[in-house]
């Protein structure tokens, strides 16, 4: 059965053996990316694995050159969320964070071994603070597919199309006394390269 997953671009490097470059940078609070995912935006699927809202305007990462365009992108892009009404980006803060993937290894002659299918899951959990945001999340319990992008307090996470991928839990948990109720999502994508990452515009 093929694939239907949306698998992010490649980085360019990966064609050639040439190493890449990397910037001269020293570790530090400016420079390290905290690990916790903060936010999620969810888009519907336009077709095939395009989404109904891409970033306009955004160009390829790695380069200083392109950080104010695509941050610019991003702005605008952010800005034409809209949780009130039907359809369009809806924003999410929410509490998580992103595993190991997880594959099949498969032995081949001569001592190889590949691995397919390498499963990347995000896993969040938000409060529910009210009956609409409740209902929204009932919604999502049909699971299904969807164009998710994510990020940190730093960055933000999935380039112009963002990532496609199946919603496999959403559950509402029910901790107990002077413990928030919450709901809980785990998205799922096919890939074993990561998305591409720009600086997050908002707070």
């Amino acid at each position: 059965m093929a694939q239907t997953y949306y698998k992010p671009t490649c980085a360019a490097d990966c064609t050639t053996d040439t190493l890449p470059v990397f910037g001269d940078v020293c570790a530090g609070v400016s420079t390290i990316e905290m690990g916790e995912i903060t936010d999620v935006i969810f888009d519907d699927i336009d077709s095939g694995s395009t989404p109904a809202n891409p970033i306009t305007g955004w160009v390829s990462t790695g380069l200083a050159a392109n950080d104010a365009v695509n941050s610019a992108a991003i702005t605008t892009w952010f800005a034409s969320i809209d949780n009130t009404t039907a359809g369009g980006l809806k924003h999410i803060e929410v509490t998580g964070d992103k595993s190991e993937p997880t594959g099949t290894s498969i032995e081949l002659p001569k001592g190889k071994t590949i691995e397919i299918n390498p499963k990347q899951t995000v896993k969040v959990s938000t409060p529910v603070m009210n009956n609409q945001r409740y209902e929204a999340f009932r919604k999502l319990q049909c699971k299904g597919e969807k164009i998710f992008w994510f990020a940190t307090d730093s960055h933000l996470y999935g380039g112009i199309n963002g990532i496609k991928m199946n919603i496999t839990k959403a559950y509402f948990s029910f901790p107990g006394r002077n413990t928030p109720k919450l709901f809980n999502l785990e998205l799922e994508f096919v890939d074993s390269i990561d998305p591409p990452r720009d600086k997050k515009t908002w707070s």
